[in-house]
């Protein structure tokens, strides 16, 4: 059964509750990935995190009836080697050796290269202030970056970026895909957390790396990064996404990097130098308005959407 919006569905009141704890732990997620990275290499960890991201949701699967059959392999496989593997090897790295605020940021340019390979590959053309959104972001990613000044941290900064492009090619495919075919989004991400998690358990097995410290503050970040913030955060987000429309949803994942940002520098005590923080406000004020925008449309699609 393939996941849809309700067209015709008003917002509870207590929607709001499940959609800040799902950002929440999405956005804290960064911080203790950094975290388990002080007693494993960023690759062990990944591996693990998306072990135990699987065995999660597969359980919740289960418990809830859902069917296990893996459908449509062949997509799965595409997915999980774009959306998970590569995904969570490339910001696994970067958040290592390019911290955890800014990869975070870095990342979550993702909706503007799926604008723009949209406007590419299905003809959804950029009108408008989304050029003006587009602009902004692309702005920030320089100052970000800095190319004039080459640093230790430019190859993390540049995976950082290039995961955030593969996700956005993983959500246009995804869109492709399902213009012909019937799925469900729940089993979908189960699949391919399972697929690419096989290359990831082979990288950390072939890059040489000190032991895994299996300390209690190491089992606590894995637990929350794998279990809770993947498996628990994405069942938390499926219903959110049945009572509020997509474009509503999606302004506030804004506040995923801001909690990244914040707790890395509460936490961790990483403090971006002033042309990152520069960067991140044009590409903060980007997504905002492309959020907005999104949000708009979706209200004069259907006037009920959004609505208290």
């Amino acid at each position: 059964m393939i996941f849809k919006e309700p067209s015709r569905i008003r917002r509870p009141l207590n929607s709001r509750h499940p959609q800040l704890s799902s950002i929440t732990l999405w956005g804290y997620s960064w911080v203790t990935n950094r975290i388990g990275m002080n007693y494993s290499s960023p690759f062990d960890f990944a591996a693990l995190r998306v072990v135990i991201g699987a065995i999660g949701l597969f359980t919740i699967m289960a418990i809830t009836g859902r069917p296990l059959r893996l459908k449509h392999a062949k997509f799965n496989v595409i997915l999980g080697l774009l959306q998970t593997t590569t995904f969570f090897a490339f910001t696994s790295w970067a958040v290592m050796h390019a911290g955890t605020g800014k990869t975070s940021v870095l990342v979550f340019i993702m909706p503007f290269w799926t604008l723009l390979l949209a406007w590419i590959f299905l003809g959804e053309r950029i009108q408008g202030l989304q050029w003006v959104a587009v602009s902004l972001a692309l702005c920030g990613l320089v100052m970000i970056l800095a190319p004039w000044k080459f640093h230790g941290s430019l190859i993390a900064s540049v995976l950082a970026v290039l995961a955030g492009i593969l996700w956005a090619v993983s959500s246009v495919l995804l869109k492709r895909f399902r213009q012909d075919h019937e799925f469900d989004v729940f089993s979908m991400t189960a699949w391919q957390l399972a697929i690419g998690a096989i290359p990831l358990i082979l990288l950390a097995w072939s890059v040489p790396s000190p032991p895994i410290q299996w300390t209690w503050p190491f089992i606590a970040c894995l637990f929350f990064s794998g279990f809770v913030a993947t498996a628990l955060g994405w069942v938390i987000w499926m219903n959110i996404l049945q009572v509020l429309p997509a474009g509503t949803a999606s302004m506030s994942t804004l506040a995923i990097p801001a909690i990244s940002v914040i707790g890395a520098a509460w936490q961790l005590n990483e403090h971006p130098p002033a042309n990152e923080i520069q960067g991140m406000l044009l590409i903060a004020a980007a997504l905002g308005l492309l959020s907005y925008l999104s949000v708009r449309q979706h209200r004069s699609d259907d006037p009920v959407l959004g609505k208290e």
